[in-house]
């Protein structure tokens, strides 16, 4: 406890959006995405008299004091985002998969404004459209935010095989001699296009045909394993 009221001396404030929140022990681990340093690790002790609750995808405001890379959070304001309140498996799921993307994609305590914006337009989009759609589009700007912007013309892709209910996929602008390439057709490159030049809060109808789509949902995943090097487990839960 000594160490707690140390900490707490010196705070700073901060705005962010929850990404995860660990529930288990004492005290809790909440990973949030901040304006002011990007994605942070922070320390939240729970007392019983506490009835503010912290949930995935709010947006939240709280001071908190540094200890190395761990910051203890103190006072928070945590508003929830309306689709958690009223969560179905569907938007769960995709809520997991972008989250998880998010946390190999970007690296932790690198303020980025266009990230930051990019999760304020998705929470918002995420409450009232189609989980699936958004996380999508979401997802492949977000590729591009982490600076692996795809060359959607250029680029070849060819299938590696299956893992559970998705297809897999290596994507670069060269192939060898053993790896059978897969035609992407030019409506498909065009879509894939569009998805990363989406205009967020804007009246702009997109005509998406569900193979494609459900090509370019593959290709993404396939994609961020690609570049971030790690594998995505909750696109299993699909």
């Amino acid at each position: 406890m000594k160490a707690y009221k140390r900490w707490t001396q010196k705070s700073e404030n901060y705005e962010g959006i929850v990404i995860n929140l660990r529930r288990t022990g004492q005290p809790q681990v909440v990973t949030i995405y901040t304006v002011e340093k990007g994605l942070v690790r922070v320390l939240y002790r729970r007392h019983k008299q506490t009835t503010a609750a912290i949930t995935p995808l709010g947006k939240i405001s709280f001071s908190a004091a540094a200890q190395g890379d761990i910051l203890l959070m103190g006072e928070f304001e945590c508003r929830s985002n309306a689709a958690i309140r009223e969560l179905t498996w569907e938007r769960f799921i995709y809520s997991q998969i972008f989250l998880e993307m998010l946390s190999v994609l970007v690296p932790p305590t690198v303020a980025d404004r266009a990230v930051y914006r990019l999760l304020l337009q998705y929470t918002a989009a995420f409450a009232y459209k189609d989980p699936r759609i958004v996380t999508i589009i979401a997802g492949w700007q977000l590729v591009g935010l982490a600076g692996f912007y795809p060359d959607t013309q250029r680029l070849r892709v060819t299938c590696t095989g299956r893992r559970e209910n998705r297809g897999l996929y290596y994507v670069g602008e060269t192939l060898s001699a053993e790896q059978a390439e897969v035609d992407v057709p030019e409506s498909v490159r065009q879509m894939w296009q569009t998805l990363l030049t989406y205009r967020w809060g804007q009246r702009q109808i997109i005509h998406l045909q569900e193979k494609g789509l459900q090509f370019l949902e593959d290709l993404l995943y396939s994609y961020v394993e690609q570049w971030s090097e790690k594998k995505l487990k909750s696109p299993a839960l699909r």
